[in-house]
């Protein structure tokens, strides 16, 4: 109902509106599932289970998030996209290889990143000092 009154104030096409709200929503709509398969994060188990589900399930909802709105820290690219969302669905999955698996691609991406836009701020530092 949200996306009508966006649409009407910002003179907007609604499909697109209603696509970007989607996918700016989409990290909302997984907490009923981690609810489910991560029943830790309602704090009905040992505490180390309890904050390693609660690490899990949080870095989940920013890959996820990330993957949608095509921004984890730099510009993503589509199979950047594609890798944080399959890893936000195995950080979602129950299971400790399921963690680790979409914990090592999270990470990866991250530092991928990371190192892509330290490597093009070199670049722009070198053609400024020539």
């Amino acid at each position: 109902a949200a996306v009508y009154a966006a649409v009407a104030i910002a003179r907007s096409k609604f499909w697109t509106t209603g696509w970007l709200a989607v996918r700016m929503g989409l990290a909302g709509f997984v907490a009923p599932f981690l609810f489910v398969y991560r029943p830790a994060i309602l704090l009905a188990a040992s505490p180390l289970a309890i904050v390693w589900e609660s690490l899990v399930s949080a870095l989940a909802v920013l890959a996820l998030a990330g993957g949608a709105m095509g921004y984890f820290g730099d510009k993503c690219h589509w199979y950047e996209n594609l890798l944080l969302i399959g890893g936000a669905i195995l950080l979602i999955w129950p299971g400790l290889i399921t963690d680790v698996i979409g914990l090592c691609l999270v990470v990866s991406i991250y530092i991928y990143q990371k190192k892509r836009n330290a490597d093009a701020e070199e670049v722009m530092a070198l053609s400024a000092a020539q």
